[in-house]
């Protein structure tokens, strides 16, 4: 799938550029997420040194059904256009009760 602008959300609007914490909500698996210029057109709000959690869930971006799979990463490069990130950590997909 693509980038969607509606899962992208500021946690930490009082940091400046490069300390801030963005959470995204999508559809699509933390492997695609990770991909070089997935987060391109959002090149003009993310910084380098901005984390970002990930949690990817089933349904609806703004009305999940589901969770299945969250991680964490750091933007890594942001130049003409295209955003990278590291490799996102994966976190919280264990529910043993």
């Amino acid at each position: 799938m693509a980038f969607n602008r509606d899962g992208l959300y500021l946690v930490t609007p009082a940091l400046p550029a490069g300390q801030r914490s963005w959470r995204y909500t999508t559809l699509d698996g933390l492997t695609t997420v990770d991909t070089a210029g997935y987060f391109n057109s959002a090149y003009r709000e993310l910084a380098i040194g901005d984390d970002i959690t990930v949690v990817v869930v089933t349904g609806a971006v703004k009305t999940p059904t589901g969770y299945t799979a969250a991680g964490r990463g750091v933007v890594n490069a942001n130049a003409s256009g295209v955003v990278d990130t590291t490799d996102f950590t994966a976190f919280g997909t264990a529910d043993t009760d």
